[in-house]
């Protein structure tokens, strides 16, 4: 990988920059208004307001439930991280070229559909629509 004397990184490190802002701002968008659109009162004990329900498995999770998981190499992650995610329905579109991909990435990031699946279905499903 070489870097670009214009930006001074990698091609390949603008595009992960690129994604993570992009990121950032789904989460303060369209996924902050579609996780309160779904999330459905809390009926059990404890001190959660909320809930959220795993579309694939029909898991019910607090909407701020945290846990402690694996990476792909075994060893565990130093923070918890909540205990689902939200998945695209269709997946997003790879993003390997700044100028071709942009858009689609950014439109299905944005505005694509999404669903709440627990953290297991969601790497399962990732992975899939990868492979």
């Amino acid at each position: 990988m070489k870097v670009n004397p214009k930006i001074g990184i990698t091609e390949a490190s603008l595009r992960s920059k690129i994604r993570s802002a992009l990121r950032e701002i789904w989460r303060a968008t369209s996924r902050k208004k579609f996780l309160e659109d779904i999330r459905i009162p809390h009926t059990g004990s404890g001190r959660n307001k909320y809930d959220v329900v795993c579309f694939k498995c029909g898991k019910v999770m607090g909407f701020s439930e945290k846990a402690l998981f694996l990476k792909a190499n075994g060893e565990p992650r130093k923070k918890k991280t909540l205990v689902y995610q939200v998945d695209h329905n269709h997946g997003n579109p790879p993003f390997l070229d700044l100028e071709r991909d942009l858009g689609a990435y950014a439109q299905s990031l944005i505005y694509g559909e999404m669903r709440v699946a627990c953290y297991q279905c969601h790497t399962k499903i990732t992975k899939n629509q990868r492979s």
